[in-house]
């Protein structure tokens, strides 16, 4: 089991105790910030190449017919510089790295589509490196799905619960007839009647937002040792925290995931609910409900 988190730039990076380190493209990436040119991209494979560490792109963009293309031609540049693993979103990427018999350095993270056994043993024989396990299902169900192997999970952080092409926030300034001023912003979206937060930015690409408290799963690992990546993520969190987060669960990997360690896991943000492992699944993909 590895961890894998995200990184804002190349700055401390020796602080950092995660074994794998994605990085954001400001073309290839669904995300409005943080990051990296070329040549800081080539400093971190340097610094990833000395310290074992997996340096991986951020390609979970959904790209249209006009936009494919030149995704393709920023990946080969990528490829270049000595970029190995990816994680991807858009099946076109992995026909593409697959036509260069490179598939196996990909990561699937399509969020919420790996429900069930079957998915994933589709993924499995794929040869992608590893696939995402939907965190939005039961845990009975993520332990199931972990056995068919190479499987991957969010543990840690704010989960994206919505993605819309349109520009939302743009919209609703207009429609309010106020000047936007806050794309490439972290907002905060809050229901009329409901008091949750939800973070909320808009991109270029679209407008995207996520849950109002970090998904956290911790002692739960313990049924989850045989995944092969977990992921801490750090939107929305600050670096301190972030590090003694990973901390938390570096220990887990080697001592096992206490609760006392949980407790201190609650201790660093008490906003971490479980999502739905502990609830009933009421509809699977594939069933039908009348």
């Amino acid at each position: 089991m590895k961890i894998i988190t995200e990184i804002k730039n190349i700055s401390n990076l020796d602080q950092n105790q995660a074994d794998g380190l994605i990085f954001n493209h400001q073309y290839l990436s669904d995300t409005h910030t943080d990051f990296l040119t070329n040549e800081e991209v080539i400093k971190l494979v340097e610094y990833g190449k000395i310290n074992s560490k997996m340096i991986i792109a951020n390609v979970n963009r959904i790209f249209t017919e006009q936009e494919i293309q030149k995704a393709f031609e920023e990946i080969d540049e990528l490829l270049n510089l000595g970029v190995e693993y990816f994680v991807f979103s858009d099946v076109g990427i992995y026909q593409y790295f697959y036509e260069k018999n490179l598939h196996h350095n990909l990561i699937y993270n399509a969020r919420t589509m790996i429900t069930n056994y079957g998915d994933a043993q589709i993924w499995k024989e794929n040869g992608v490196y590893a696939y995402f396990i939907s965190n939005e299902i039961p845990l009975e169900d993520i332990i199931e799905i972990s056995k068919v192997g190479n499987g991957a999970l969010n543990v840690y952080g704010y989960h994206q619960i919505f993605y819309s092409k349109r520009n939302l926030v743009s919209l609703y300034y207009a429609h309010r007839q106020m000047e936007n001023r806050f794309q490439n912003h972290e907002l905060m979206l809050v229901e009329e009647n409901r008091p949750n937060k939800y973070p909320i930015t808009e991109t270029p690409y679209g407008t995207y937002i996520y849950s109002p408290y970090k998904y956290a799963i911790y002692t739960e690992l313990e049924k989850l040792r045989s995944l092969k990546l977990i992921l801490i993520s750090g939107r929305f969190i600050n670096e301190e925290n972030l590090q003694k987060v990973i901390t938390l669960y570096k220990i887990g990997i080697e001592n096992g995931f206490t609760n006392e360690n949980m407790d201190k896991l609650r201790k660093i943000d008490d906003n971490i609910h479980s999502g739905f492992l502990y609830q009933k699944t009421v509809l699977r993909k594939g069933e039908r409900n009348d």
